[in-house]
């Protein structure tokens, strides 16, 4: 997760020209139960990405929900935020920071806590308790390729190689191939599945491949290949 965040940091001077972003996140959630209030925030237990500008709470109308805001990016390539629901609609910063810091959310996949990217997005959400699970159904492109490489690890990685292909240039990309890169062998590889982290790196487009976190990726790959 580290090198994760390290690498992120250092892909921002790609991304100085759109820094500031206007975001509209709709949807509608099915059992409004424990739904009578959604929130939207930048707050996360990972403090390297974390940002306390956002905090917004909206009632939840005959299963409805929308967010309409602004977010300056200051060089990142993308600000990650997390949606909720609750019966309350009190609920304060400073009671979700604790949270984070006492552990009772212990991490951004605690199944109430939907994790998606600042963008324009329509959701569609079963319930409050199991937020996690939320469908990008329209907009949201980065976080729903997100989406589709954590569905894909759960399922052997079997379809990433076809992600990676069709989406050379995204950051989604960029950081799966970083993640793959510490889980798996760089000797051994799996032809049925996406083969080694050296030969998915030449995958990602020239942009990606030519930044300075991209270099810097590339040197690990081809320093632990040799060990």
């Amino acid at each position: 997760m580290k090198t994760r965040l390290i690498l992120l940091f250092l892909m921002g001077p790609l991304w100085l020209t759109a820094q500031n972003i206007n975001y509209v996140i709709d949807g509608q959630i099915l059992d409004t139960t424990n739904a009578r209030y959604a929130y939207l925030m930048t707050i996360s237990y990972q403090v390297a990405l974390s940002s306390d500008k956002v905090f917004q709470v909206e009632p939840v109308t005959d299963g409805k929900f929308e967010f309409k805001g602004n977010f300056d990016l200051a060089g990142r390539p993308y600000q990650e935020a997390s949606i909720f629901f609750s019966r309350r609609g009190n609920i304060s910063k400073e009671e979700i920071q604790s949270k984070y810091r006492n552990f009772v959310w212990p991490s951004r996949y605690d199944r109430v806590v939907k994790t998606i990217t600042l963008d324009s997005m329509t959701l569609e959400v079963s319930s409050a308790i199991n937020a996690r699970d939320a469908k990008i159904v329209a907009g949201g492109k980065l976080a729903a390729l997100y989406d589709a490489y954590a569905l894909s690890s759960k399922n052997d990685y079997k379809d990433v190689l076809e992600l990676i292909k069709h989406n050379p240039d995204s950051q989604a990309t960029f950081d799966t191939i970083n993640s793959l890169s510490g889980r798996f062998s760089y000797k051994d590889e799996i032809p049925t599945f996406w083969g080694t982290p050296l030969t998915l790196f030449p995958l990602l487009s020239e942009r990606l491949r030519n930044s300075q976190a991209g270099k810097i990726l590339k040197a690990k790959i081809d320093n632990d290949s040799k060990l």
